[in-house]
């Protein structure tokens, strides 16, 4: 599962890499989209994230899935596992954060 604003955009050499080595959209490989001008803390984001989790882990035939973050959805995805980690444990296996400004915005360093 790819988290991330305009997650097809960012991803798009990416998500076509998958498909060539098998990776099926719906079944295997999905998007999870937000607006990034909220707060990470939105509790309607993380339940539509919580649901998302759910849905994947089901449709992978309960297999634990791997999440990839871009960004901002790096910030997302680190906010789900503080406030839920047990539903991130329970569905999770692997997660790989692209690009995350987990210390910050570097222009906003002195």
């Amino acid at each position: 599962m790819i988290v991330g604003r305009d997650c097809v955009c960012y991803f798009h050499d990416m998500i076509v890499e998958m498909l060539k080595w098998g990776f099926q959209e719906g079944k295997t490989l999905f998007g999870f989209g937000y607006d990034f001008r909220q707060s990470n803390r939105l509790q309607e984001t993380m339940d539509r994230l919580a649901a998302k989790l759910e849905s994947v882990y089901e449709a992978s035939g309960g297999k634990k899935i791997n999440v990839i973050s871009h960004s901002m959805g790096g910030l997302l995805v680190k906010c789900f596992m503080g406030l839920h980690s047990d539903v991130f444990q329970k569905y999770v296996k692997n997660w790989i954060a692209i690009a995350a400004p987990f210390r910050g915005k570097w222009s906003f360093v002195t």
